[in-house]
């Protein structure tokens, strides 16, 4: 039964709204009446039989949580009454503030929260987009042979000659800020590669011999993994103990076997070519997506919603920290780049957004929808790929509230499949 309610309402911006509600006092107390009841019923109070205590000592002892829950089981539900009674389309949640309750009192508190834009779709059929195909060529290939037979090659032990590029050198190697010794390293392995590894030290060991003792200074990157030595100038003393030299395997019909399941040389460079080939098509169907999306964004201009663009933002921020983080970059180094994150990203969650809006009306447009069966199909693929029974996986969607994520995501590329069907693509 709806609860009786007194509204108003007021313009906080082109979209923004805050409504201001009231909950009667009669709801109020009837709640208060039926959670307390609640809280008589399973609280032990000593002294007392369960269910027996007094009223007045379980208001006493419980009176806090007895706030909450009323706030509970009366915010939201009201909220969304006043939403329906005025013919509202809230975008997201709402943000609840200055809540006031108390018994014998009237419940108030306000929501703001921005409208769903009125969007009438222009034109969102044959569209022009253009495929980009991009040929396999030999070089290709020979390009991701060169990085297989990198990745393949052996070390041999070297006695007789310096240190070459492309080496692999053991090193004792001792780090030292402000004429402090603050690290020491024993039998490093460096990459003699000035793209893999710091480059002054690389320079400092060319041409160098097993037991030579040499030295090299750098002021590393803010983003340097050791945090002790992320942005320092750092003096380092090596001592060169092992030279191995990298061997190349011969591109022939046994390396081919090595790298796979491969009889020839021949077969393996089918199979790359097919990755390739593969990887190709999928940058192709994406640029052709993210055009479309381009093309519904310009022909029909609209203002996102800025509260929805926020909490985007918000999400795409969260993830880029938690990237930068796991490469290894210090948490206070991170916290600078805030604002630049921020800027970076600002447009990126705005497109998102006017992209969501768009193909959500598209598919209005169109009476598509997402069946329960599809939703099933997904969440069996789920369980295939991550080797889970498909209870465990949709046990795991239910209890996440995901499943609605789901749905939108099924949706939305159902929704560009269309669009992409009815779209004049050239080549």
């Amino acid at each position: 039964m709806d609860k009786k309610i007194k509204t108003r309402i007021k313009n906080t911006s082109s979209y923004g709204r805050l409504l201001e509600i009231e909950v009667h006092q009669e709801t109020v107390d009837e709640t208060f009446t039926s959670v307390y009841a609640e809280i008589q019923k399973a609280a032990t109070i000593p002294g007392f039989r369960r269910g027996k205590a007094p009223l007045d000592i379980i208001k006493k002892q419980h009176g806090e949580n007895a706030h909450s829950e009323v706030i509970d089981r009366l915010v939201g539900p009201s909220y969304y009454q006043a939403v329906d009674e005025l013919k509202l389309l809230p975008m997201g949640l709402p943000e609840i503030s200055e809540v006031e309750v108390k018994e014998g009192n009237p419940l108030k508190f306000k929501a703001r929260f921005d409208l769903r834009p009125k969007i009438v779709l222009k034109k969102y059929k044959s569209i022009k987009l253009k495929r980009r195909k991009e040929q396999v060529t030999d070089e290709k290939i020979s390009e991701v042979l060169a990085t297989l037979r990198d990745t393949h090659a052996t070390f041999n032990v070297i006695e007789d000659r310096g240190v070459r590029t492309g080496d692999l050198a053991c090193c004792d190697i001792i780090c030292c800020v402000d004429d402090k010794e603050v690290r020491n390293i024993k039998d490093s392995w460096v990459l003699v590669d000035k793209d893999k590894y710091l480059p002054e030290i690389v320079s400092s060991l060319i041409d160098k011999k097993k037991e030579e003792e040499f030295s090299a200074e750098a002021t590393l990157p803010n983003d340097y993994p050791d945090k002790i030595l992320a942005g320092k100038k750092t003096r380092f003393k090596l001592r060169l103990k092992e030279i191995k030299e990298k061997v190349l395997s011969p591109l022939d019909d046994a390396f081919a076997a090595t790298v796979g399941k491969f009889k020839t040389l021949g077969e393996l460079k089918d199979a790359i070519r097919r990755e390739i080939e593969t990887r190709n098509e999928q940058t192709a169907r994406l640029d052709v997506e993210n055009q479309l999306i381009d093309a519904l964004i310009k022909n029909t201009p609209f203002d996102a919603p800025p509260s929805l663009v926020e909490n985007h933002l918000r999400r795409l921020m969260e993830k880029a920290k938690q990237d930068l983080k796991a490469r290894g970059i210090d948490e206070k180094e991170i916290e600078k780049r805030d604002g630049e994150l921020k800027e970076n990203l600002k447009t990126t969650a705005e497109r998102q957004v006017k992209a969501y809006l768009l193909l959500d009306e598209a598919a209005k447009a169109e009476g598509l929808t997402v069946e329960k069966a599809e939703v099933d199909k997904y969440i069996e693929a789920v369980a295939k790929s991550s080797r889970k029974t498909r209870e465990e996986v949709e046990k795991y969607y239910e209890d996440k509230e995901l499943i609605p994520q789901v749905e939108h995501q099924l949706l939305e590329a159902k929704t560009i499949e269309l669009l992409l069907g009815a779209a004049e693509i050239s080549e």
